[in-house]
């Protein structure tokens, strides 16, 4: 989009311009050469197209200033804002592409020849957060659920693959079917830290939750299943699970690609009820699945 779309989807952002382009065939990798290394630690690129001399623009811009700031794919996503004809393209992992248009809608493809995911980042992203989200109290919820999409978003963007259950927030302790694992002897609450910093917008509150963001990126970039809470806490990490004889024998009866983390997903699925509520499956090559209770 041009710049009165980025002043509307990035309202206040940080801006970079880079240079300018004739439109010719070799117009993206120049843009892309310049910019890409820049888009980095919520640094994103833009590329204002102006159709009646044939030339772009192009730079980077950071919208996000706070936690609890909308970002600007969240403002594009938003039927209620205008803003103009306007593409968004993000890295859903080293071999896949998303891209959102200006009312909302979503396609994903890859840029290798293996088959595409059959579910969306998006999608997948969207049911997780929620149910992160599902018992932190209102009005919080209604800020902290963007909130913790982004940054499970961003940490699973960049992570080798990963399974992240999701237990109610009622289960006090965790079943012995998990714990061959690292359980926090108390819940790590995101929500907490997150609703702090919205009341007080400090420096040390703003310290403490982005702490507690990287410590959940090292977790989920462990082996093994990471456990949330759906009141947004952190209760365990590189939990290891083994199947029951009467596991044992669905997953043998069952037709399984992957490898060890495709069948421990596969073994998730069938635990889905109380209190697992919710199991995440991202691979390798970026392919996500997400399975909530029916």
């Amino acid at each position: 989009g041009g710049a009165p779309t980025l002043n509307m989807i990035a309202p206040g952002s940080e801006r970079i311009q880079l240079n300018s382009v004739t439109l010719t065939d070799d117009a993206a990798s120049t843009i892309l050469k310049d910019s890409a290394p820049l888009a980095t630690r919520g640094w994103s690129v833009f590329v204002e197209v102006n159709s009646h001399n044939n030339e772009a623009q192009y730079g980077v811009f950071r919208s996000e200033q706070l936690p609890f700031s909308l970002s600007s794919q969240e403002i594009l996503a938003d039927p209620e804002t205008p803003t103009g004809p306007s593409i968004l393209m993000r890295n859903c992992s080293v071999s896949s592409v998303e891209l959102i248009n200006g009312k909302g809608s979503v396609m994903e493809f890859t840029l290798t020849s293996a088959k595409p995911s059959a579910n969306p980042m998006s999608s997948c992203l969207n049911l997780l957060s929620s149910m992160v989200a599902t018992n932190v109290p209102d009005p919080l919820k209604a800020l902290f659920l963007p909130y913790i999409k982004r940054t499970l978003g961003t940490i699973l963007q960049q992570c080798h693959g990963t399974i992240v259950g999701v237990v109610k927030s009622t289960c006090d302790t965790l079943p012995d079917a998990y714990n061959d694992g690292v359980i926090l002897s108390e819940p790590v609450s995101l929500s907490s830290a997150f609703d702090s910093l919205r009341g007080d917008p400090t420096a040390s509150s703003l310290v403490r939750l982005s702490s507690l963001e990287a410590i959940l990126r090292g977790m989920i970039q462990c082996d093994g299943v990471t456990l949330l809470g759906s009141d947004g806490s952190i209760r365990a990490f590189r939990v290891f699970i083994k199947p029951t004889p009467e596991e044992q024998l669905i997953l043998q009866n069952a037709s399984i690609k992957g490898g060890a983390r495709s069948r421990a997903f596969h073994l998730m699925k069938l635990r889905i009820g109380d209190p697992l509520v919710c199991a995440f499956f991202r691979s390798q090559d970026g392919s996500m699945e997400c399975k909530v209770p029916q």
